[in-house]
């Protein structure tokens, strides 16, 4: 009796750990592959949120995919824009470099025809002047007067007296007559100094009406190098200063071979003034965009300012790199967290079978045992219990549950005191167990013994028992049992001779009084004694 009663608090215990909103019916017939299946068919927001995030990763790469390419044509535009406003730069300074030119000419033509009206024309005045007029022209090398044949009559630089330079197209477009004003020459190497330079001239006054000669000064094309330079274009970036028939005279950086090449284009002979054109240069091979202008003062001169495609592109190219670094990075973010949300809902969903699982096992179990386990919230009135709780009184389960006055009247009116009792005081206080056995009114008429057990597991801030949790196990056969037990001690007694009652596998369970006074052991000292105990030692000798 006393293992029945263990075994039962055992049982009671693991009620109390599991939920019983969880619990299933013992009828069901959901098996335990299905609970899963039914976690993920009414789940569909996990499809969907996976669809989204998808959908969120192609439609940001998409947008950011058209910015880019809208931000890339901008990067180009702007990058012409610039390269425009650089060759205006370049135009303009060039304007003044050969305005300041063709100024010094024109002082000295002035200083030496004053020398000569005065009669002190001659070497060595004429080169003081000539001298005096590039002095503060840095880009000027040297200054020199040419006769109608060609040969220098007076010159800055010594070395240079005598020289004949009638083969200079500067001097030939004098003396043919197709200039009459400032010219610009091709350049040349410098017959004493074995370097680059390019002349600029102006005709002598006429005498007689008669080409009397020609002044002219040697520019320095690495001055316009460095000063182009400065500007700092980029990597791979180009200035050239060409003539209108392509001939090139500078071009920055400085390529020797190229000097004096003529490379013609439309864009010299019919175009506007200024604009812009792709093309791909015949020096380096390197594709640019060109802006282009012509010399204000000078329209024989074009300026040209290159910049490689890829040059123009490369801000553009660090912010596509920078872009799609952060894209990358957050659609692995968004792609992890999707990842951790479905490995959440698996994790769910098969909690939700193993709860499913332990409910269907509880439902079984308890129905198994004859267990009914019930929840009770005094405070609201609620009340659920399994099947197994109605059907051990042979009620109906989906019978409505009775009200407390009503359910107190279908417990036996001896018990019925005793059960009020034990349950107000264990509502009222924590430290007083609930727990009673009493008879139940059963449907057919006939009283059934129920053991109740349960604990008050919430109660409000005035500790009033807002949730009880219990179970209800039908002991009518072990209260029988006890009873006949009972009845069989009774009637042991009054045997005269020694009788006891045994087990094979407990021994001894019960002895009457006449076998305690004969034997001498008492009823506690028997009990559980096997069969050598009964032969005594003179038999087992």
């Amino acid at each position: 009796m006393s293992g029945r009663r263990i075994a039962t608090e055992v049982e009671v215990v693991s009620l109390r750990l599991v939920p019983l909103a969880t619990a299933m019916p013992p009828d069901s017939d959901v098996s335990p592959a299905q609970p899963y299946q039914t976690a993920r068919d009414q789940n569909p927001i996990q499809a969907k949120l996976i669809w989204l995030l998808s959908g969120v990763i192609l439609l940001s790469g998409a947008m950011a995919a058209v910015t880019l390419f809208y931000l890339r044509k901008q990067a180009v535009h702007t990058g012409i824009r610039q390269t425009e406003s650089v060759a205006h730069i370049v135009e303009e300074q060039t304007s003044r470099t050969f305005q300041g030119a063709d100024q010094a000419l024109q002082l000295a033509l002035r200083d030496l025809g004053q020398l000569e009206a005065a009669g002190g024309l001659d070497e060595t005045s004429a080169r003081a002047v000539l001298r005096k007029a590039i002095k503060d022209v840095g880009f000027m090398r040297a200054m020199w007067v040419m006769d109608a044949t060609g040969r220098i009559i007076f010159s800055s630089e010594e070395t240079n007296m005598g020289i004949q330079l009638a083969d200079r197209d500067y001097f030939q477009a004098h003396r043919d007559g197709h200039q009459d004003a400032f010219y610009i020459g091709a350049p040349v190497l410098g017959r004493t100094t074995g370097t680059w330079g390019f002349g600029i001239s102006r005709s002598l006054p006429p005498r007689n009406g008669a080409f009397a000669g020609v002044v002219a000064a040697a520019l320095e094309p690495l001055f316009f190098d460095q000063s182009w330079r400065a500007l700092d274009l980029g990597a791979g970036a180009s200035v050239a200063l060409l003539r209108r028939d392509g001939r090139l005279l500078i071009r920055s950086r400085f390529n020797e071979t190229a000097m004096g090449q003529t490379f013609p284009d439309p864009l010299f002979d019919s175009s506007p003034p200024a604009g812009r054109a792709r093309r791909k240069s015949r020096i380096d091979g390197v594709e640019r965009e060109f802006a282009y202008r012509w010399v204000s003062t000078q329209p024989g001169l074009v300026v040209m300012v290159g910049r490689p495609y890829d040059l123009l592109l490369a801000p553009w190219r660090q912010l596509a790199a920078l872009s799609l670094a952060i894209w990358a990075l957050a659609s692995m973010a968004i792609a992890y967290l999707g990842l951790l949300l479905n490995r959440a809902w698996q994790q769910r969903a098969q909690s939700e079978v193993q709860t499913r699982q332990i409910a269907e096992r509880l439902s079984l179990a308890t129905s198994t045992a004859s267990i009914g386990v019930w929840e009770w919230d005094p405070a609201a009135g609620t009340f659920y219990a399994n099947s197994t709780y109605f059907s051990m009184l042979g009620h109906d389960p989906k019978d409505e549950f009775l009200d407390r006055d009503r359910w107190l009247d279908q417990i036996h009116p001896e018990d019925r005191g005793m059960v009020a009792d034990k349950i107000r005081d264990a509502l009222a206080s924590s430290d007083i167990p609930y727990r009673y056995e009493a008879r139940v009114l059963h449907a057919d008429g006939s009283y059934r013994w129920v053991s109740s057990i349960a604990k008050v597991l919430t109660r409000d801030a005035l500790s009033h028992a807002t949730r009880v949790l219990g179970v209800r196990i039908d002991i009518t056969e072990r209260r029988q049992a006890d009873e006949a037990l009972g009845v069989s001690d009774q009637a042991l007694k009054a045997i005269s001779q020694g009788v006891v009652i045994m087990s094979p596998e407990l021994g001894i369970l019960s002895a009457n009084d006449a076998f305690t006074l004969i034997t001498g052991y008492g009823g506690a000292e028997v009990t559980g004694q096997t069969s050598p105990f009964l032969e005594g030692p003179n038999d087992r000798s």
